[in-house]
């Protein structure tokens, strides 16, 4: 299996994709994904929505359905992982991927991509906002994404991926606007 690591930038993007996912495990290469989010921001504003819960054609384990919400009976008629990386991939396209603990998010996404292809195929940069939200908000006591959607006094719901997706995009607005005078904004 030949997965290449994830490439990482600070550069701020006019354009770029917020993506998280909600799977059945902590392990790319065992467990699935089971929602996928993603928004398309241009200048701070949202264009476009790509999200869907996903039938991972394996049982989701008790323990993940008391995190996220997320019940086998609310997966089983949803398309499959093939049927749906394609259509994330399009929506994608060549844009930069803000995600919160990238890493995470980045390895499931280049597992189901190879699954399906038999081939990394997945050049994107990616922008961990974990790494951000150490660097913006020093006086929070954590950088988890409930932490950081309480200060901002959002009303959302933790650990689903089309709300976690837009408080990653927050942080990352956050610092595109601290950036601003930046001369690498793309």
């Amino acid at each position: 299996m030949s997965i290449k690591k994830i490439q990482y930038t600070n550069t701020i993007y006019r354009t770029f994709v917020a993506l998280d996912f909600e799977t059945t495990g902590l392990k790319p290469d065992k467990d699935k994904i089971i929602e996928i989010a993603a928004i398309k921001f241009i200048d701070n504003n949202i264009v476009d929505k790509f999200h869907s819960l996903v039938n991972p054609q394996i049982e989701i384990p008790e323990f993940i359905t008391s995190i996220n919400g997320i019940t086998n009976e609310m997966v089983k008629n949803k398309p499959t992982i093939d049927l749906l990386i394609p259509k994330l991939l399009n929506f994608i396209g060549d844009l930069p991927i803000v995600a919160h603990n990238a890493g995470f998010d980045g390895k499931f996404l280049k597992y189901a991509v190879y699954n399906l292809y038999g081939k990394d195929i997945i050049t994107n940069l990616f922008i961990d906002t974990v790494k951000i939200a150490k660097q913006i908000y020093p006086y929070l006591p954590n950088h988890k994404l409930e932490t950081i959607k309480n200060h901002y006094k959002l009303n959302l719901i933790s650990h689903r991926a089309l709300d976690d997706t837009i408080v990653a995009a927050n942080i990352y607005i956050d610092y595109c606007n601290m950036m601003k005078n930046n001369s690498c904004i793309k």
